[in-house]
């Protein structure tokens, strides 16, 4: 008998067992199967989860595998979201090629945690979980990377919305007082300009061509939109400060300057009867008449930005560090009279709180802050009472603006 021939009866013998593995998936993997590719890794899908409180839906969470074998689920922190059950064996849905195990995840508390998903290989995905509070009182636009990009997000009792996906820097976005546009900036076309966009997101239009044209805000009719701008100077004298402050039709016609000024002028803001608007100017709060005449100074300490009037027009809330540079804090809220007098703090971070702006009614503050190491977004009572944390994102949320 040939040496081949020996060896034949053997070579059969190995290829009906490579055979039988192939179908059985209970069977050991071969050493080597010719045109085998690498085990497909865990995934899981969605790849991160977000949940709002109240009214805190629980969510499915599906793990998917190349092989049988039971998946374990557990929580980072079951005082933010649980997960059940613990562990569960995977299995093949008909005409898939996959196994497949589901979990239920149920947020508990506002914050940010992890869900580790392991196989039987020991594999891992890791899914990220947010749990953020509901809007009270109107709804809030800000921008965040929680996407990878800087984008515009809109937030209700339902949790954040994206309006904007592009590549672009897209910020300070505002409300318009009926809540059917959002103003915002947008440096999408390589200049740096106002846009405004309906509040779902659709139609944007590009409404101004300065250079570096920033922080809209409407007046109370929505007719009218203010703005900061560099397109006048090159450089200010304080860094990070507009120089002009402009206003124009909603439309973007009818540009027209309102205030230049050699420290920097910014942040500005219409008064609810529309005669007056405040800003900020060299690191101080004023405020003029809507027309541009009459400018007042209303603060003279330390270092204040960001002012807004209340509702009914009786109060300025804004963001300040009087108090605090020399313990190391940062800007804080407080509010004032519209006439500057009785300045109140109601907040004490040492890790920043700033952007504040009055919800529609009047009876709440929504501002950002970044003292829990990362920049989320708080909601207090007007007078700095209820404290709320609505965003948890381990992204960046800023800017936020209440409004209809």
């Amino acid at each position: 008998m040939s040496r081949r021939a020996q060896f034949t009866p053997y070579l059969l013998v190995a290829l009906a067992l490579l055979g039988a593995c192939a179908d059985d998936p209970l069977a050991p993997a071969p050493l080597f199967k010719p045109g085998n590719a690498p085990a497909t890794p865990l995934t899981a899908t969605p790849t991160q989860l977000g949940f709002t409180l109240p009214p805190g839906i629980p969510a499915t969470l599906t793990a998917r595998v190349q092989y049988v074998g039971a998946i374990a689920a557990q929580s980072s922190n079951t005082g933010c979201a649980t997960v059940t059950p613990a562990s569960v064996p995977a299995t093949k849905p008909a005409g898939s090629s996959q196994y497949v195990a589901t979990f239920t995840v149920t947020p508990v508390g506002l914050g940010s945690c992890t869900i580790t998903l392991t196989d039987k290989k020991g594999q891992t995905v890791v899914v990220p979980v947010s749990v953020e509070g509901a809007v009270t009182g109107g709804r809030i636009v800000f921008n965040s990377s929680r996407d990878g990009n800087e984008e515009i997000y809109i937030m209700g009792a339902n949790g954040p919305v994206r309006l904007t996906n592009n590549t672009a820097r897209d910020r300070y976005p505002v409300l318009s007082p009926d809540g059917t546009k959002i103003a915002f900036y947008s440096d999408r076309d390589g200049t740096g300009a106002v846009w405004v966009m309906d509040a779902d997101g659709t139609d944007a239009l590009k409404l101004t061509s300065g250079r570096g044209d920033i922080k809209p805000a409407f007046s109370p009719d929505g007719n009218r939109i203010v703005y900061a701008s560099f397109r006048l100077d090159a450089e200010a004298e304080l860094p990070g400060l507009s120089t002009d402050l402009w206003i124009m039709n909603a439309d973007g016609s009818n540009q027209t300057l309102l205030l230049d000024d050699e420290l920097g002028v910014s942040d500005p803001a219409f008064s609810p009867d529309g005669t007056r608007i405040v800003f900020t100017k060299g690191w101080q709060i004023w405020i003029m008449n809507a027309d541009g005449s009459d400018p007042v100074q209303l603060t003279t300490q330390e270092s204040n930005s960001n002012p807004s009037f209340s509702p009914d027009g009786t109060k300025i809330v804004f963001a300040s560090d009087v108090n605090g540079s020399a313990s190391g804090a940062f800007m804080n809220v407080w509010v004032m009279n519209a006439d500057g007098s009785l300045p109140v703090r109601l907040t004490h971070d040492f890790q920043g709180a700033d952007n504040p702006t009055f919800s529609p009614d009047g009876a709440r503050i929504v501002f950002g802050t970044t003292r829990n190491g990362n920049a989320d977004i708080y909601q207090i009572n007007a007078d700095g009472s209820s404290e709320v944390r609505l965003t948890s994102h381990q992204a960046a949320d800023v800017t936020p603006r209440f409004g209809n």
